[in-house]
């Protein structure tokens, strides 16, 4: 999950739809979360880094895609990673689905551009005709 400071967060909040802000601070989406932490068990470190995950998620930070490989890499087991981040993902992330692929597709766009290695520039050749 990639660490940003509390400038860049309300920086990326203010770009965000509306739908995506209300849901980072909706109390229903807490609740849910609480419902699954508790549900599974996940408490301390855990039970603490699975809500930033969820909101690193809905700032467009993190890939909703990677979600359940996320959620491994705080410690749980494949099964548990995969029943969170399916009751995550259907009570908090698929009410703004739509918004939340809008602003992944441009992450994953500017990562390309990114990406994209500079042409050489080749001396000209002396052989070769103009098109």
């Amino acid at each position: 999950m990639n660490k940003i400071t509390k400038e860049e967060f309300w920086d990326l909040y203010e770009m965000l739809p509306e739908s995506l802000q209300n849901q980072l601070f909706s109390p229903k989406s807490a609740a849910a979360i609480q419902t699954t932490l508790e549900k599974h068990n996940l408490t301390g470190d855990k039970g603490q880094r699975i809500p930033e995950l969820v909101g690193s998620i809905l700032l467009g930070v993190t890939l909703e895609e990677n979600l359940v490989e996320e959620l491994k890499a705080l410690g749980l087991n494949k099964r548990k990673a995969e029943a969170v981040g399916d009751e995550i993902y259907n009570t908090v992330l698929k009410p703004v689905r739509i918004d939340l692929e809008k602003i992944q597709r441009k992450k994953v766009k500017r990562k390309r551009l990114k990406e994209t290695p500079e042409l050489e520039k080749k001396e000209s050749d002396k052989y070769s005709e103009k098109l």
